[in-house]
């Protein structure tokens, strides 16, 4: 079979891209190693911000913008809701060092304001002011349901005429001719282009045509608790150790906090995590005593040594990459499907994008 694109991941990064190029006419197949949501989307706790390093911020912003007007251009509801984040220091040199990441962000021209204490209680009189320190607002942040943006992009790229093969790890990738072979288990498709977007896996399959990618695991642990009835408006975030509290629509809560440094390894779970976060939880938000935790899990963000994606193509012609997201992959997404695919059919390399161009490595 040939296609003109081969997309190698089939998260919601590989999809979203793999939309893009779809919808602009381009007969494009997806490869997913496992079932739809194994990986990073599936597993992540949905927050979409804005507060990220450099020019991510402008990628970022557009993201957040684009999240507001997925469900009517897919078809499907993300469930993404600007709920805002309190940015959080519950000691004073984390309260120092905000300041400071405050004003890069007014440099980055991202709207996160301080607040004072007597107006976090007045505005959101669950959280517990006493052990706060300082507290700042960021009101365009939100929380999207990772699965339910990977279906809205899976449904709107079938409707493009798009192929999915599921259960479908690619084992090797090879240069022959000017295009692609890309072989599975089940076939061998060959393709004009490829996009490898596999997270953390992207440095494996980027050996095969002699490519050095620099992205490593990092490895975190979120849960989610029985529902109560909605009434946490912002996600909480503190910032210092990587605490991260939301609510759904539902009513669950899901966070995170700390990470377990650099591992593959998805059955990581620990109870240590499990008693840190529910003690710190309990200490901002009080009224979570006593709430049931239903489930655990690990998920592995692809992190690069800047801090920063790769997007664009690299020294072989014809493939590129789309991963190093990070933990702020769910921010970027349709920023960088609509971007990449782009250039990925009239090789327009759009300037939001050229910072993160693989050839800086």
């Amino acid at each position: 079979m040939k296609v003109d694109v081969a997309v190698v991941g089939g998260g919601a990064l590989g999809l979203s891209i793999a939309y893009n190029v779809a919808k602009r006419g381009l007969k494009t197949m997806v490869f997913e190693a496992n079932y739809l949501g194994f990986g990073s989307t599936g597993r992540d706790i949905g927050l979409v911000r804005e507060r990220v390093v450099d020019d991510v911020a402008k990628l970022a912003l557009m993201g957040l913008k684009m999240h507001d007007k997925l469900p009517d251009k897919l078809g499907v509801n993300t469930l993404f809701r600007r709920s805002g984040c309190l940015i959080v220091a519950l000691e004073e040199e984390e309260a120092k060092a905000l300041e400071e990441k405050y004003k890069a962000y007014k440099r980055m021209g991202v709207q996160c304001d301080p607040l004072r204490l007597e107006e976090v209680k007045k505005r959101f009189p669950y959280v517990n002011v006493e052990r706060l320190k300082a507290c700042y607002y960021d009101k365009r942040e939100g929380l999207v349901h990772p699965l339910a943006l990977l279906w809205a992009y899976f449904e709107a790229f079938k409707k493009v005429g798009g192929a999915l093969r599921k259960q479908a790890k690619v084992k090797s990738l090879k240069v022959e001719g000017g295009s692609f072979r890309v072989a599975t288990d089940a076939e061998t498709v060959e393709a004009r282009k490829v996009v490898i977007a596999a997270g953390v896996y992207s440095s494996e399959l980027a050996k095969q045509v002699g490519l050095t990618v620099p992205v490593e695991p990092l490895a975190r642990e979120a849960l989610v608790t029985e529902p109560m009835k909605p009434f946490l408006g912002p996600v909480i975030e503190r910032p210092s150790n990587g605490f991260l509290l939301g609510q759904t629509m539902r009513g669950e809560f899901i966070g995170t906090i700390g990470s377990l440094g650099r591992s593959y390894d998805l059955s990581l779970s620990s109870y240590s995590f499990l008693k840190e976060f529910s003690r710190q939880a309990v200490e901002i938000v009080p009224a979570l005593s006593g709430l049931k935790i239903l489930r655990q899990w690990t998920w592995i963000c692809d992190t690069t040594p800047d801090g920063k994606p790769l997007i664009g193509e690299t020294s072989v012609n014809g493939l590129y990459l789309a991963c190093g997201c990070h933990d702020y992959g769910l921010s970027i997404i349709p920023a960088i499907g609509e971007l990449l695919g782009r250039l990925i059919v009239g090789g327009e390399v759009d300037p939001l994008i050229k910072p993160f161009s693989p050839a800086r490595f």
